[in-house]
């Protein structure tokens, strides 16, 4: 007997066929790294004292981050 939803979100065929198709990204470590900078940003508190404004644009990296929080530059 087989778990089948009738209210499953996907159908199952077409679930199977797209997660075997799946690879991952040639990228993938350098994806991750920047994520891991993001994340270390985080759990430092970091993004927690920054404000919402210097998270908007094109230099909203953690280093950037990190001299937003510096009183030189405010």
């Amino acid at each position: 007997m087989t778990n089948r939803s009738p209210r499953a979100l996907f159908h199952s065929k077409i679930l199977n066929t797209a997660l075997c198709a799946f690879s991952f990204p040639q990228d993938m470590e350098v994806r991750h790294q920047k994520l891991g900078t993001w994340i270390a940003a985080l759990k430092a508190g970091t993004l927690d004292e920054v404000k919402e404004v210097l998270l908007h644009g094109s230099r909203n990296s953690p280093r950037c981050l990190e001299m937003a929080r510096n009183p030189l530059f405010n």
